[in-house]
């Protein structure tokens, strides 16, 4: 992952709560591949007029009905700095998750 980072022209978009849950709670994974290449986090929260909840996943994953409106809102970006220890990562995992639940306001 560091390395498609550190090659790719474009931005890319994670899951912080990662593949397996709990829903909500912010992973190592984005800060510290952030932390490795210099990548910059923008959280993002997205709302839609009307959804689909997978009720059978661990996180009620919700998908966009065709024709609804869907909103989206972005956070202050948030600079890690790569000077930063693996064990201060996870203030920095707290701040991510405050983060993206104010932008999902």
């Amino acid at each position: 992952m560091v390395n498609t980072v550190k090659q790719s022209v474009s931005d890319i978009l994670i899951t912080a709560d990662g593949p397996k849950g709990p829903a909500c709670e912010v992973k190592e994974g984005s800060v510290r591949l952030a932390r490795k290449t210099g990548s910059v986090i923008v959280p993002v929260a997205w709302k839609g007029s009307r959804v689909k909840i997978l009720e059978k996943t661990w996180d009620g994953f919700k998908i966009p009905i065709p024709f609804s409106s869907v909103t989206f809102k972005y956070g202050s970006p948030l600079v890690i700095p790569q000077t930063l220890s693996s064990e201060d990562e996870a203030g920095f995992n707290h701040l991510l998750t405050e983060a993206i639940l104010e932008a999902g306001k």
